[in-house]
């Protein structure tokens, strides 16, 4: 069973602030195909990683004369992702909202499922005024994740970016509009090992409901 994941990710560099947004798949006790993150475009490319790139809307493309560091400044890519059931995905976030002030990072876990809530995930930009975009919008069934639930599906996360999934930097970047109700709550996915008639050893995974935290207002 796949779910499609309609994205929106890039970067953006003004002269006095800049922005940046990415996907990434992540492994699980579900899908321990990989061992690392990867970005959702690699994690398509590759054969072991069960994700599509389904549609892609092409590259919105950021600009704004005279108030660059460089040439270049970054672009704006929509594309829509079939993604399998139970399936993590990080989204990180970075906004620097100009001279003087607090570089913003924070980062948080979705997981895709089929019977989860209709949601619809807003990144704030810039807000540059010469700035294409105010906001990145992921769109999909998914369920938002504390910290220690994507631990206890599996996820790994690393000593120092430990703090940008703390709620009070999440939500001076990210909000989260529910879109349509859940159909049931997401389960817990549990590890129980055991013994073969042969002596050797396996790990079944099973699940159990349990009510995910809701961001919704």
């Amino acid at each position: 069973m796949t779910i499609l994941l309609d994205t929106m990710y890039g970067e953006e560099l003004f002269d006095d602030r800049n922005c940046k947004v990415a996907l990434f798949a992540v492994p699980s006790k579900l899908h321990n195909t990989f061992d690392k993150e990867m970005f959702m475009d690699a994690a398509a490319s590759k054969a072991n990683i069960p994700i599509i790139r389904h549609t892609s809307r092409g590259q919105h493309h950021a600009y704004a004369e005279g108030h660059a560091y460089r040439d270049d400044l970054g672009k704006w890519t929509n594309n829509i992702y079939a993604v399998p059931e139970g399936m993590l995905i990080k989204v990180f976030a970075r906004k620097s909202p100009g001279f003087g002030r607090r570089i913003i990072t924070a980062s948080l876990f979705i997981c895709i499922r089929e019977a989860a809530a209709f949601r619809e995930l807003k990144v704030s930009l810039t807000q540059h005024p010469k700035a294409r975009f105010q906001e990145a919008i992921i769109k999909g069934r998914f369920d938002v994740l504390t910290r220690d639930q994507a631990i206890n599906r599996g996820a790994k996360i690393q000593a120092h970016f430990a703090h940008t999934f703390d709620k009070e930097e999440c939500d001076k970047i990210f909000s989260c509009t529910l879109l349509e109700a859940e159909v049931e709550p997401m389960s817990i996915v549990r590890e129980r090992i055991v013994k073969r008639a042969n002596g050797e050893t396996a790990v079944i995974l099973t699940n159990k409901k349990s009510r995910a935290i809701d961001f919704d207002d």
